[in-house]
C-alpha cells in the first residue's frame, strides 16, 4: 500500500531542494498548483500514472518516492555503468566492496585515482622499455 505520507513529505523536502515553488513544480508536472499542494500536504495521492513523471522531475527514484529507499539519488545509466566499472575495478585490486562503500566518495576516488596513476606509469615504463 502507498504511504501518501511519505511521498508527500519527499515531494515537498525535493522541491523545496531545488527552490522551486509548488505552482512551478505544478507547471513541469502539467498540473495546476491545488493539485500538486494536495499530494504535498497529503490530503491526496498522486495518480500512479503520474509517479515516473514525479520522479523524473525532481530527478529522483520511484523507490525513495514510495519510501522503500532512503538514497533520493536518480542514477542515469552513465551512473550506473560507472558505479559498475568503479566495483569492479576495486574488486580486480582486491579491495573489499562493503568497506570501500563506507569511504566517502573524495577519498575513494583518490583511491582509484592513486590504481590508475601507478598503472598508467607502468604502462608507460613498459613502452619506454619496449623501444629502446
Amino acid at each position: 500500500m502507498i504511504d501518501k505520507n511519505v511521498i508527500g513529505k519527499r515531494m515537498k523536502m525535493l522541491r523545496e531542494g531545488k527552490g522551486w515553488s509548488q505552482k512551478e513544480t505544478a507547471k513541469k508536472l502539467g498540473k495546476t498548483q491545488s493539485t500538486y499542494a494536495g499530494w504535498e500536504n497529503t490530503s491526496r495521492i498522486p495518480p500512479t500514472e503520474m509517479l515516473p513523471l514525479i520522479a523524473e522531475k525532481l530527478e529522483t527514484n520511484l523507490d525513495y518516492l514510495y519510501g522503500l529507499s532512503d538514497s533520493p539519488i536518480h542514477n542515469s545509466i552513465d551512473e550506473v555503468q560507472n558505479i559498475v566499472a568503479k566495483e569492479m575495478v576495486l574488486e580486480l585490486l582486491g579491495i573489499d566492496l562493503d568497506e570501500a562503500r563506507n569511504l566517502p566518495p573524495t577519498k575513494l576516488q583518490s583511491v582509484l585515482d592513486f590504481y590508475k596513476f601507478q598503472l598508467k606509469s607502468s604502462m608507460e615504463e613498459e613502452r619506454h622499455e619496449t623501444i629502446e
